[in-house]
């Protein structure tokens, strides 16, 4: 919650109530909703995509004591409770208790969240929830499909590809998210 008057700051921490949930476009009735349980009150879930076979994976923010380690990253399922995956101590540290962005690579059957304020990426692999990969990058948001792997940019303006071939716009500087469009040929 925030107001006008307080600019960004964020008013209701301490009564958060973080939810997922599943709302039919065209009658606007609610069909799910998940709640994390009350002692993640501080997690506020954030970004999301979905993977091939139809999961929706989110990464969160935690507005808790910078010392506190929440899992940061889940899986939702229609009919199933909210998944918090488990995962390495030095990557879930890595993330500094922020995930920046989320993208699935249906093709390739990973997702890869982004920390920019731990500056790291992460790829997991949807069916196992395992992390296959990680990459410590400055600033790095911004996460698409490319191919078999991801591209990713970040807040300096660099473009990291999926061959890991890195180049620089040193007149831009990257945020948030991203999307790949191909050029229809």
């Amino acid at each position: 919650e925030t107001h006008p008057d307080f600019g960004r700051a964020e008013l209701n921490i301490a009564t958060m109530k973080p939810s997922y949930v599943l709302v039919d476009r065209l009658a606007g009735d609610l069909v799910e909703k998940h709640e994390l349980p009350p002692a993640l009150h501080q997690l506020s879930i954030r970004h999301m995509d979905i993977d091939r076979s139809g999961t929706v994976w989110f990464g969160c923010q935690y507005r808790g004591p910078g010392m506190d380690r929440p899992l940061l990253v889940g899986r939702a399922a229609r009919g199933k409770d909210l998944q918090l995956l488990d995962m390495p101590q030095d990557v879930l540290s890595g993330f500094r208790n922020y995930i920046g962005s989320v993208a699935a690579n249906p093709a390739a059957g990973t997702v890869a969240v982004s920390s920019p304020e731990g500056n790291s990426l992460a790829v997991i692999d949807t069916a196992s929830g395992r992390i296959v990969a990680t990459n410590a990058l400055a600033e790095v948001c911004g996460v698409a499909p490319d191919g078999a792997s991801f591209i990713a940019t970040t807040g300096a303006g660099e473009i990291i590809e999926a061959r890991g071939a890195t180049r620089s716009e040193p007149d831009y500087v990257w945020d948030n998210h991203m999307l790949r469009i191909e050029e229809a040929g």
